[in-house]
């Protein structure tokens, strides 16, 4: 019957007004955690990276050893 068809539109469209505020509040948290979490980490390993480059001004340790070379091998000219 049409006429049940029509109430059960119309009671869905109550439920639907009531439900998607609540959905879109919880979503809106929901990414705003997830951004606060995001912007904590950046912060983090910004903080961690600028300790990391105090440390060591010129970017090579002290203790740093020089590369390895290769031994020269004298060439002989017969």
């Amino acid at each position: 019957m049409p006429i049940f068809k029509a109430i059960g539109l119309g009671v869905f469209i109550l439920i639907l007004q009531f439900l998607v505020p609540a959905l879109f509040e919880e979503l809106e948290a929901t990414v705003i955690a997830f951004l606060h979490g995001a912007r904590i980490s950046a912060e983090a390993a910004s903080s961690l990276a600028a300790s990391a480059g105090s440390t060591y001004p010129h970017s090579v340790p002290p203790s740093a050893t020089p590369p390895f070379s290769l031994p020269s091998v004298p060439l002989h000219n017969p």
